[in-house]
């Protein structure tokens, strides 16, 4: 689930790869919340898949998303991605 600068809305991807919206606020001191509307459908990795917990990114004005999707007419990567960290390091050697 994704918050933005908008104090009022949710972001959160439902099952079936929709990235769905939900707006809410306090009234009294007691939350409400609205309907969840689509926003768009993805192609989204599974939830869980491969790691994939955080398949999409956000940015805080909530006007543009960064998704990582599996390729149309494929099934998933079989070439696994190596990521090297602190790879600076190996410079100064």
């Amino acid at each position: 689930m994704y918050c933005t600068d908008n104090p009022r809305q949710l972001l959160k991807k439902a099952a079936n790869g929709k990235l769905i919206a939900t707006d809410f606020r306090t009234v009294g001191g007691a939350p409400e919340i609205g309907v969840p509307h689509v926003l768009f459908e993805t192609r989204i990795s599974t939830p869980g898949s491969q790691g994939a917990h955080y398949s999409y990114s956000v940015t805080q004005d909530g006007r543009r998303f960064l998704i990582t999707t599996i390729a149309e007419g494929t099934k998933a990567a079989k070439t696994p991605l190596t990521v090297v960290l602190n790879w600076t390091a190996s410079l100064r050697k």
